[in-house]
């Protein structure tokens, strides 16, 4: 069903490479973090509501959240820095 959805809503979905774990690392880092920062800390009356914790946090993530792999800085910093 959920691939269904997928399909209908054209989205592909997008796996790692068998036996490459680290193939999709950042994401899985971001959803692990996101997860245990903003998700599961609250309880969502509404998919408007999820969906605006989920800006917010994202927000914060990437402009806010200083990160240890990028020498502790956010992720757009570090991107108008180097890249």
């Amino acid at each position: 069903a959920f691939t269904r959805l997928l399909r209908q809503c054209t989205v592909t979905q997008s796996f790692s490479a068998s036996g490459l774990p680290h193939d999709n690392a950042v994401a899985e880092t971001f959803f692990a973090n996101f997860k245990k920062e903003e998700a599961y800390r609250h309880d969502y009356s509404s998919e408007q509501n999820f969906r605006k914790s989920a800006d917010t946090y994202i927000h914060f993530y990437n402009e806010v959240r200083p990160h240890m792999t990028l020498a502790y800085k956010t992720p757009v910093h570090f991107e108008e820095l180097y890249g």
